[in-house]
């Protein structure tokens, strides 16, 4: 994927608190437990109802991290100027995904 595909297909349609996700400024991208993208989220550009009772959320978010291969430190990429922003991507990237509380494919992370 390209880092806009990336992005397009992380920053949206996500069954969230989009409350809790805009406050952290921040969506990491995990798969399989490990840290693959971290996007800095602005807050919420869309809200669509999905089915009765249901609604997902967009986010107006820009990628700011990204791993290229899991198993080479070298090819991850932090992609912001933002010191704090950068220190928290760089400690993010290819990490193992630990004490998340989930519901769903949104698990929220403890500070």
């Amino acid at each position: 994927m390209t880092d806009v595909q990336f992005l397009e297909g992380a920053r949206q349609w996500w069954r969230c608190d989009a409350g809790t996700v805009t406050a952290a400024g921040v969506l990491v991208v995990a798969v399989a437990g490990w840290v693959v993208g971290v996007l800095a989220v602005h807050g919420v550009q869309e809200t669509r109802a999905w089915k009765p009772g249901e609604v997902r959320h967009s986010f107006a978010a820009e990628l700011v991290g990204r791993v290229g291969r899991l198993d080479d430190a070298g090819s991850y990429r932090v992609m912001t100027a933002k010191p704090a922003l950068a220190e928290l991507v760089a400690r993010l990237l290819g990490a193992r995904v630990q004490g998340a509380v989930s519901g769903g494919p949104i698990a929220y992370l403890a500070p």
